[in-house]
């Protein structure tokens, strides 16, 4: 579908993400290596969640033209307006806003 040449990333036009009240983004939990994964996708798991996953990584995710992020909850939104550092504590952190266009639909 995107004809891509070897090692190029896909660009998506939109992305729709969400994040978890630990600050995990898609299934990249903090702390975890797949955070630093040049793949497109991969498998990641958590303490918390017991069961395998598979995600999207960061290195996708910094590649779309925008990112929709989806949050609903307190515990969620002071954690989004508390974070103004990258932090492998807190995954959604390290998106590129730079890069990409992002858009937020938060429910405190």
């Amino acid at each position: 579908i995107f004809k891509l040449k070897e090692k190029q990333i896909p660009e998506f036009d939109l992305m729709l993400l969400g994040i978890g009240i630990d600050g995990h983004l898609a299934s990249l939990f903090p702390n975890s290596d797949e955070l630093n994964s040049s793949d497109l996708c991969v498998k990641t798991s958590s303490s918390e969640h017991n069961h395998p996953r598979i995600s999207m990584t960061l290195n996708l995710i910094n590649n779309s033209l925008c990112n929709l992020f989806i949050s609903n909850g307190e515990q969620k939104s002071k954690l989004i307006y508390g974070t103004n550092a990258k932090n492998h504590n807190i995954p959604f952190s390290l998106v590129n806003f730079n890069k990409t266009n992002t858009e937020w639909l938060i429910n405190e």
